[in-house]
């Protein structure tokens, strides 16, 4: 896939997911798409290698939890995903968590990039709905947390 393919399957998309509210463009090889969800997914393009890469905040960590969170997130990082490549990441010094995603497959069809936008929009919702529990539900835990532990949802 090239840049003008994944152009041109943005002008396509907006019109097919209606969960999608907004699509800006910000430059010839970035946008954003703001979903009902209160989600917003920045796309970008990466020409070498070629591959489309996705980022959304999903959330804050108040200081004082960072270290039990970031445990977590590694945890996270560990488990398989299918179609999207996702990783999670802490920005500093804000303490946001970011929901970060690559297109691990050609997505040279309309079909196959409103399938992997949808997946990743949904995996960021989730992700926002357990970060913000952790938040609360993390103190007083353990940080030898095993990945069984209950305090991971499933990624898409």
């Amino acid at each position: 896939m090239h840049l003008s393919d994944l152009q041109y399957l943005m002008h396509q998309l907006g019109p097919t997911m209606p969960e999608i509210l907004t699509i800006i463009q910000h430059e010839s090889d970035r946008w954003e798409l703001a979903f009902d969800e209160e989600v917003t997914v920045e796309i970008g393009w990466q020409e070498k290698p070629p591959r489309t890469l996705l980022s959304c905040a999903i959330g804050e960590v108040p200081e004082d939890l960072c270290e039990s969170v970031y445990v977590r997130l590694l945890i996270a990082n560990s488990l398989p995903s299918e179609r999207l490549s996702l990783r999670f990441a802490l920005s500093f010094p804000d303490e946001r968590v970011l929901l970060l995603g690559e297109l691990v497959e050609d997505c040279a069809s309309l079909d196959t990039l409103r399938a992997d936008f949808a997946s990743f929009a949904q995996c960021a919702v989730t992700m926002a709905s357990f970060i913000a529990e952790s938040a609360t539900a993390v103190q007083g835990v353990s940080l030898e947390a095993r990945p069984e532990d209950d305090m991971l949802p499933r990624l898409a």
